[in-house]
Formats: structure tokens, sequence, C-alpha cells
């Protein structure tokens, strides 16, 4: 478990390191030490960044109001029963209430705390009009901008002065949000990630308009649950989703060009990734992933090609865990991907579905589906720099960490890319020319070969004095345009 003081800032204790390494890998003492002084030191640079951005903190938010009882909704909720915190969960469906209730009560957490307290903690509830005394409202309702600026609307009428309002999209701009809203300084993204429970990371979304503060009080609230806050500004995919999803458009791609699904979701699972790309998009949804998608293609281009298997898929019904099948089938709680899902085929459907617009299968190694998977989102990360999105590499690095799930053993994005050396970069990037832009460097990248930079590190280190695959002139990385 992540926790905080005030002299260490954020630290991980020893039990949880192997946790977060995740998937079976054999964890030695020495090993885990070293992970976790990695991770310390991340997350204590983290929250001194925090404490220098943010120097007073606002009066502490007393009650939150959730608008959705699906799954991230209940999810939202239980991070916040688990500190204490009182809750009000609302929801236009009774059935969905009762859902989110039920499963809180089996919560391990919640079920050690006496009956009396829960219920003084937890309320549910379909009248929007309850939520008038609570200081902070996250909204969880499905990825449709009419349905959000309607509920707005309808939240903010019972709202106080004071109360902050955030919503939990993962790629809609906030500026496409906030129409209409009479108090958008009051306004801003509070990003969670799936499962909530194992992803102690906030991403926090500032708009044009958002007032400090809103936003003082959303890291404060982020403090409370001892979860990392990662401010970024409004934009297509805010930072997380911008990483996340070359990687899923990557495997889809692969899957398109003749790959096998399972090797794709095993290759992953090897590198150390908590979900392979496949199990990941059923966990989050495949309309959620497709919605996604369109979002950040209109945005990008073709840097996140669009996948006809996606859209067939949700044309067909098969939404993902909540619809009974996604990739996989799904039986209740039971589901054959749940702890090894590149054992097990994927179903039949999925392959009859598949068929227009998959090449002839053909192998792939097992190390190119992983780079092809990674480089994918390395490519995106140094772009983000390029623009200034986030201030720090580190946020990219704790963002992948504690959000994507990324294998603490890899020490981050870039740590890896330093391990893998510019020089075999550069050489795959132009072994994949004929994959398109996606694959072209950001001026950013070249810089880092080109001079050995090693900007993307902890502590300063001398430059690196190996050679690198340059162009003829030696101005930059070698890559085709």
């Amino acid at each position: 478990m992540l926790t905080y003081s005030p002299s260490s800032g954020f630290s991980l204790n020893d039990v949880a390191v192997p946790d977060m390494i995740g998937n079976g890998l054999n964890v030695g003492g020495q090993f885990a030490a070293e992970t976790s002084d990695r991770l310390r030191a991340l997350t204590a640079w983290k929250w001194r960044d925090v404490e220098r951005t943010f120097p007073v903190f606002p009066p502490a938010i007393r009650t939150v109001g959730i608008v959705g009882a699906g799954t991230m909704g209940t999810a939202i909720a239980e991070v916040h029963l688990r500190r204490g915190l009182p809750v009000i969960i609302t929801d236009c469906s009774g059935d969905a209430l009762i859902a989110a209730e039920r499963s809180l009560s089996e919560r391990p957490c919640l079920k050690r705390r006496d009956a009396a307290s829960t219920d003084l903690l937890f309320r549910a509830t379909t009248q929007i009009a309850d939520l008038a005394g609570c200081c902070l409202v996250i909204e969880t309702i499905p990825e449709v901008v009419a349905a959000k600026q309607d509920l707005y609307r309808t939240v903010e009428r019972v709202l106080g002065d004071e109360a902050v309002l955030a919503t939990n999209t993962s790629t809609i701009p906030l500026v496409r949000l906030t129409g209409g809203l009479r108090r958008p300084e009051r306004f801003c993204g509070m990003h969670f990630f799936h499962p909530v429970q194992q992803r102690p990371l906030i991403e926090i979304i500032r708009s044009a308009q958002t007032g400090e503060e809103a936003l003082a009080r959303t890291v404060a609230q982020a403090k409370r649950l001892q979860m990392l806050p990662i401010v970024v500004p409004d934009g297509p995919g805010f930072l997380i989703n911008r990483l996340l999803f070359p990687y899923l458009a990557e495997a889809l791609e692969l899957t398109c060009e003749g790959a096998a699904p399972e090797e794709i979701e095993a290759a992953a699972e090897e590198f150390g990734m908590t979900r392979g790309p496949f199990r990941l998009m059923d966990e989050i949804g495949l309309d959620t992933v497709l919605h996604g998608g369109w979002i950040l293609s209109a945005a990008f281009g073709e840097r996140i090609p669009h996948s006809p298997l996606l859209v067939a898929m949700v044309k067909a019904g098969r939404t993902g865990r909540k619809s009974g099948g996604g990739f996989w089938d799904y039986d209740g709680e039971k589901s054959p991907g749940q702890d090894a899902s590149s054992a097990c085929a994927m179903a039949d459907e999925v392959q009859a579905l598949a068929v227009p617009w998959v090449q002839k299968r053909r192998a792939f190694r097992r190390d190119d589906l992983q780079a092809r998977l990674l480089l994918a989102m390395l490519l995106e990360a140094f772009r983000i720099l390029e623009e200034g999105l986030v201030r720090d590499h580190r946020d990219i690095e704790l963002g992948v960490l504690f959000g994507l799930g990324f294998p603490p053993r890899r020490g981050g994005l870039f740590a890896w890319a330093e391990q893998i050396g510019a020089r075999r970069i550069g050489e795959l990037l132009r072994s994949w020319s004929d994959l398109g832009l996606r694959y072209r460097p950001p001026e950013i990248m070249q810089d880092w070969a080109v001079r050995g930079r090693r900007a993307y590190t902890l502590e300063p280190t001398p430059p690196l004095t190996i050679g690198y695959p340059l162009t003829p002139d030696g101005s930059g990385l070698a890559t085709p345009h």
C-alpha cells in the first residue's frame, strides 16, 4: 500500500513491492529493496513538488458525492470509505445502486467496520438533491458530452458555491464540458484508474477556467486518499491516456497484421505489465476504448489508427467484462483471463468477427511484440515532453508505474529506454518505417540520442559516450522520413 507521512512523503511498504511488480515474478529481498528505493525516491520527489506548488491547502472536504454507481463509481466510493470519508452515491438506476451497495458490503476493509459506522459513512440515493451538502462531487457517467452537460446543470443547482464539481472522464477535453456551467472555476477533472484499489494515482486536470482554490482542494483530497496527484492541463487524453492508447492501438494493429492476440497478451505479461492490452480493454470496456480512440484519433490523426475490429465487436454487443463478453467470455466473477489470459484462446465469436480484418496468421518474435507495444508508448512520451504537457519527466514515470501498471522492475518508461539504448531503438524504428508517422521520432528524442543526454533519470549523470545511429550528416537519430 502507498502510504504518506509528512517527513518522508509517499512510500511503499515492503509487503506491497512484490504485489506491484506482480505477475508471479520471483522477487528477491535485494531486488525488492532496490525497486522500493526507486519508487520511494519518485514519490518523495512528487510530494515535494506538490507542496511547492500548493504550499497552503484549503479546509478538508467533508462529504463526497459520486454520480454513477457503475464499476468506476463504486470503486471510487470504496477508496473514500477505506479512509473513513463519508460518501453519497447516486444513480438514476435503483438496480445499479443495489449492486453498488452489495459490492461495497462484501469488501473486507468495510466488513471490519461495525454496521452502524458503515451506515453513517455511506448512503445510496436516486435523488440528485441529496448531494446538496457535498463539498466535492465526482461524476462517473458514460462518456457522452451532452449527458454530462445536462447532469452538471442539475448538480450545480443543488451544490453550494464553494463545492467542487469534478469529472472522471478519461479522454474528453474539459473545454467541451464546461459550456453552460455557472461556476466553471469550480470544475476540474479527477481521473482515477482501473482497478482503483491497485492504482494509487489520480490525474487532476485543470481547464483554462479552473480556479486555484478548487484545484488545491482536489489535490488535498488526493492526499487524504493517500494517492499521488499529477496535475496536467486540459487536452485530448490528458497525460495517462495519451500514453495508454498508443499501446492499445498497437495491440489491435498487430492483431490485424496477423499476430495471435494470445501471443500479444503473453508478450505484455512477460514484459511485466500487470495487464495485457486485451484484458485491460475488456476491463475498461470496449465501447469506452472505442470512444476514447475516436477522440484521440481526431486530435492526433494516424498516430492513433482506427480499429475496424473494435468497431465490429462493439456493434456485436461485446463490450468487455461488464457485458459478459469482450475479447474473452466471462461467467460472473470467473474469467478465463483473470489470472493468465494469455493461456486461454479468445472467444470463438471474436475470432469470427476478426476474419474480414485480419491478415493471414504469422509468427512474431516475442521481443518484437514487446518492442512494438512499448515503443508506441515511448514515442508518445517524448512527444508529450516536447509539447511541455508536463513540467518534469518524472510525472510520466509515475504515471506509467502507478496509473498504467508498468513494471516497477523496469524503473519506468524512460529508464527502460535507456536500458535498451538509442542504438537499438533507432534500428527498430528504421525497420518499422512502413508503419507511418506513429513511428517517426520527435526532435526531442533525436536530441536524446545525438547528445547522449540522460535527462530522464532521477539523478543527473554525465553524458553517455557510446555511439548512436545518426543521420549521414550527424544531425539526428537515423530514422526514415
